[in-house]
């Protein structure tokens, strides 16, 4: 078990440099451009290395990493990832400040302000784009995560994901030491109806011909316990559009070539196969696959008042939906997992008033008492398990992604969608949407973010909808350009869209356009029930991606680029697959080839990877060689109920602070962690190789004098760890035997 997080009771005796972080947002169509500024100021008597872990959605192409300095702007430059880590280690070695941002997966972001003096200020500023989800109803939903929930790695993952970082959190009964302010401006051609959320809002003002701008601001008080989540409501909805925008001749290949994104919503129209309902309903074999770890015991939101909705309650509801609106004369099954699983039958059942009243009864005996999030095994055994012919198969996993192999989970995934569309929903906030996005486009579906049960329904039909429509064949897209002009798909067409389900895509520009105005469009091709059927939407020099001059348009396409090579067949750091020398050489040539070119993609596009970071220096700055510089990382709230419940690291490299001695069974369950009832510290499951630590554990950091610290600017790497006496472990506690097929190892 490796979860990267230490969880803490209290953090108020470290002062935390970071005191205020703000938010600007801009929102035009289905893309936002968003700037967060992260204002530190080091109030302690020595220098310190401040360090911040933030999420951000899947599709968020970072491209710009900036430092106000004691009134000196420097802009970071973005590097090959140990490059960078070595440039910025080396600087403060030299008692440089120094700062770095990098990816430490798909969808977490660590940021590094290192040898802040004593008494100085500072100001971090972090750009992204990202594309913007389309909600049933026609509203464009903006997502600015702040809920970073831990991630299980379960024992003997040959995964190549990390550990997250070290991050201290606290109960969210506590304020945090630093406060969000937040601003979005929404702009669309049409109007704007209004802006929604959940989270408190001041007033919505509008301006622009007809209402075309809305802004809103978050209320006072928000405590960052929940995601930041907006509804843009256009009054025009589910438009197709083309936009274009230019590229910049001073640079190379694709920044320097007009780029077009496409925003299509499929439509059959009144064509042959249209005609009747029944011809886009196809009785497919549903099988749901649902997490019933402990973290599934979290509340959805929690503001610390106890009392509220778990997401295992928010799971089953939505699974109970999903079942009820199955059409007749499909097949289908449910799979409940932790670290076992279990399912309802021994195979997919024929659907009917009696077995959907059958599996209604077992759902609501399902608990959050699975242990961690184990995913990979029961997949195994679906994918293992023969299909019905004439009822394709049709997977749907419900789940709050806490999960730290998600490139093992998707590559699955991936593997076996020819035969299986796998379609996902995010449960709570915090959801990884690297994982939940990940095997929803690998699998050929379409994710869902559960946060509320106010949109549950629509998205539920949406989903359930898309999965009953037969699988459109053959997706090509031709266009019409002008003498001169040629397009090129980024990264590709998608093998899977689906009817009334907004779809895009990226195209480069290449060759010379004419000096007048020109017209073209693009015609998205596919075949429903072997008729071909086509949907065109115009591209025009006249459709100029509006408002200032970036190159947004140009990240979001270098982004699906980036990911396509890092998630796609002989991904960098993917396993060569068993076989004969010859072939693993040429495999392990190609994964070497796809990460070279996201090397040079990030740093021509500006937009970080996985494999690359932005690092800036001040050389004007200098703190005396020798100064002891000590390490704040900024906490955050943790998401579990309950008043605390230990502590959980990897044994390797972690030093501990106090924590409150009473376990929480939901919460230690999601981390491979087992709290019998009558215990006032967890045990580790037997079969972990890794240390769990539960009670009042005393900081060995904290133990040290300030003045014996260590100089962290070329040690900035190395931890304590400790060795606690365990007790014996506790059994795991399995669903219902007598009313579930229980599995183990992947056998029934």
């Amino acid at each position: 078990m490796n979860c990267g997080l230490i969880f803490v009771h209290e953090y108020q005796e470290k002062a935390v440099p970071l005191k205020a972080v703000s938010v600007e947002a801009s929102v035009q169509g289905f893309v936002a451009s968003v700037r967060a500024t992260l204002s530190y100021l080091n109030a302690e008597a020595f220098p310190v290395e401040a360090s911040f872990l933030f999420p951000l959605d899947d599709d968020s192409a970072v491209h710009a990493f900036s430092a106000s300095l004691n009134g000196r702007h420097i802009d970071a430059v973005i590097k090959e990832k140990e490059k960078a880590k070595e440039e910025y280690d080396d600087a403060m070695s030299s008692g440089h400040t120094a700062f770095l941002l990098s990816e430490d997966r798909g969808d977490v972001f660590q940021c590094m302000l290192g040898n802040l003096g004593a008494g100085e200020g500072a100001e971090l500023r972090v750009e992204f784009v990202s594309e913007l989800a389309v909600e049933p109803d026609g509203a464009v939903r903006f997502c600015l995560p702040t809920v970073l929930n831990p991630r299980y790695t379960p024992p003997g993952s040959s995964s190549a994901d990390s550990a997250l970082p070290f991050v201290p959190f606290v109960s969210c009964s506590q304020p945090l030491p630093y406060s969000m302010a937040f601003h979005l401006r929404a702009e669309a051609p049409g109007g704007i109806a209004d802006v929604t959320s959940a989270c408190n809002l001041g007033p919505v003002s509008f301006s622009g011909p007809g209402n075309s701008v809305a802004q809103v601001s978050l209320g006072e008080g928000f405590k960052m316990d929940r995601d930041v989540e907006l509804f843009v409501h256009p009054i025009q909805k589910h438009r197709p559009f083309a936009l274009l925008e230019a590229g910049d001749t001073a640079k190379a290949s694709l920044m320097s070539d007009t780029v077009a994104m496409l925003n299509f919503f499929p439509d059959a129209g009144e064509t042959k196969s249209t005609k009747g309902a029944e011809a886009l309903t196809q009785k497919g074999e549903f099988i749901f696959v649902v997490d019933c770890s402990g973290s599934m015991e979290c509340p959805m939101v929690n503001d610390g008042s106890g009392g509220r909705e778990t997401r295992i309650h928010s799971a089953k509801e939505t699974l109970m939906l999903l079942l009820k609106s199955l059409p007749l004369g499909c097949f289908f099954n449910v799979y409940a997992f932790g670290s076992s699983y279990n399912s309802f039958f021994p195979e997919t059942r024929e659907y009917s008033q009696a077995s959907m009243d059958e599996a209604l009864k077992l759902v609501k005996g399902m608990s959050a008492n699975l242990g961690g999030t184990e995913i990979l095994e029961p997949l195994v055994a679906i994918y293992r398990s023969a299909c019905r012919p004439e009822h394709p198969r049709q997977l749907m996993v419900l789940t709050d992604g806490e999960v730290s192999n998600t490139r093992d989970v998707i590559s699955l995934v991936k593997k076996n969608a020819s035969k299986h569309r796998c379609f996902s929903f995010g449960i709570g906030d915090g959801a990884s949407t690297e994982l939940i996005k990940g095997i929803a486009a690998s699998g050929g579906g379409t994710a869902e973010f559960i946060t509320g049960k106010e949109r549950l329904q629509g998205k539920v039909l949406k989903a359930l909808k898309c999965a009953l429509q037969p699988t459109l064949t053959s997706v090509s897209l031709s266009w019409s350009l002008p003498p001169g002009l040629s397009a090129i798909v980024v990264p590709e067409v998608p093998r899977s869209i689906f009817l009334g389900q907004r779809t895009i895509l990226y195209a480069q520009l290449a060759g010379t356009a004419p000096a007048a105005p020109w017209q073209g469009e693009a015609v998205l091709k596919y075949c429903l029930h072997g008729e071909s059927v086509e949907n065109r939407v115009p591209v025009t020099s006249q459709t100029a991606n509006p408002g200032e001059p970036r190159a947004t348009l140009h990240w979001l396409a270098a982004k699906a680029m980036i990911r396509h090579l890092v998630s796609g067949p002989n991904a960098p750091d993917s396993t060569p697959a068993p076989g004969d020398a010859e072939q693993q050489k040429k495999e392990e040539a190609e994964a070497k080839s796809r990460r070279e070119r996201v090397v040079a993609l990030s740093v021509e596009s500006g937009v970080v990877s996985p494999y690359t970071a932005f690092v800036g220096v001040d050389t004007d700055s200098r703190q005396p060689l020798g100064a002891a510089m000590q390490e704040r990382p900024t906490p955050r709230h943790h998401f579990f109920g309950g008043s605390g419940f230990g502590v959980v690291c990897d044994s390797s490299s972690y030093s501990m602070d106090v924590v409150d001695a009473a376990p929480n069974r939901g919460a230690m369950q999601s981390m491979g962690v087992l709290a019998s009832p009558m215990m006032s510290a967890p045990v580790a499951k037997q079969r972990s190789k890794r240390s769990v630590f539960g009670g009042m554990i005393a900081s060995f950091k904290k133990s040290l004098p300030q003045q014996t610290a260590p100089n962290l600017g070329a040690m900035r790497h190395k931890r304590i760890s400790a060795s606690p006496m365990m007790s014996a472990p506790v059994a795991n506690v399995p669903l219902e035997e007598s009313t579930f097929q229980k599995h183990k190892d992947g056998r029934a």
